[in-house]
This record gives structure tokens, C-alpha cells and sequence, in this order.
């Protein structure tokens, strides 16, 4: 019994001195890498907004800066338009509809939409997933702002 009990020594040893500290280390950064790609989303956003339009050279510094950021990401960018009509009642209705961006300047109200999409799976979550069977699922990050 003595001998079983030196194996389950050693082999808990090397989990936690091994295998803990990589993981938390690739989670750790991870959990940066998503940070950052928030950020150059919030600043393209802020640039876009306050500008009014979207220039082939905005989406190239948001397209290089999110995918320069370690991981491997899709980035969509969207523009709603902002519509009013009148619903069954007769009462009137703010809708927004998905229009195709065409460099023209951008009304007041109309909200540009950015969405990174995680492309295939990082070290962290594997390692996460062979270890302990836990997976975060794939990242998806969404944000939005109404051009001011």
C-alpha cells in the first residue's frame, strides 16, 4: 500500500507543479488577448462614430489590429439604418435595418455593429479541454455603437 501511496504522490506533485501553472498561464493569456481585442473594437468604434464614416483605411487598422492581438479572429462590421413606421395601432415605431456600407457618410442615429468571431481553438482551450473536459466554447465578441 506504501507504494501505491508514492504514486499518487508524485503523479498529484507534477499536476500541481507542472500542469496547474501551464494552464493558468494559457488562460491568463487568453483572458488578455480577449481584453485587447475588445479594446480595438471600442476604439474603431469611437473613431467611426464620431467621424460618421468608415473608410477602407479604419477597417484595415480594426482588421490588423484585432488579428495582431495573438489570436485568430473573423471580423464582421455592420451598419443598421435607422427607419420609423407605424406599427397595427397606428402609433409610430423605431426599427433598424441592415443595410450594405457603401463609404457614403452615415446618418446621425444609425448604429455601426463590429463582430469578432474566435477561428478555430486556442492552446488554452485545449489544454483545458484535455485535462479537465472543460470547454468555454468559442468566443464571440459583439459590440455596437449609434453614430453621434
Amino acid at each position: 500500500m506504501d507504494f501505491v501511496n508514492k504514486i499518487v504522490t508524485v503523479v498529484l506533485t507534477f499536476i500541481m507543479l507542472v500542469i496547474a501553472p501551464i494552464t493558468w498561464e494559457y488562460v491568463r493569456s487568453e483572458m488578455i488577448t480577449e481584453r485587447l481585442v475588445l479594446n480595438e473594437m471600442v476604439q474603431f468604434l469611437d473613431k467611426v462614430t464620431d467621424k460618421g464614416t468608415i473608410t477602407a483605411e479604419d477597417l484595415d487598422d480594426l482588421y490588423l489590429g484585432v488579428n495582431s492581438t495573438g489570436g485568430t479572429y473573423d471580423v464582421e462590421v455592420k451598419r443598421y439604418v435607422r427607419m420609423s413606421t407605424l406599427d397595427e395601432f397606428g402609433n409610430p415605431r423605431t426599427i433598424y435595418l441592415s443595410v450594405p456600407y457603401e463609404g457614403e457618410t452615415m446618418n446621425l442615429g444609425d448604429i455601426v455593429k463590429v463582430t469578432v468571431d474566435d477561428v478555430g481553438r486556442s492552446p488554452a482551450k485545449r489544454l483545458l479541454w484535455t485535462l479537465l473536459r472543460v470547454d468555454a466554447g468559442e468566443s464571440r465578441f459583439s459590440l455596437s455603437a449609434m453614430v453621434r
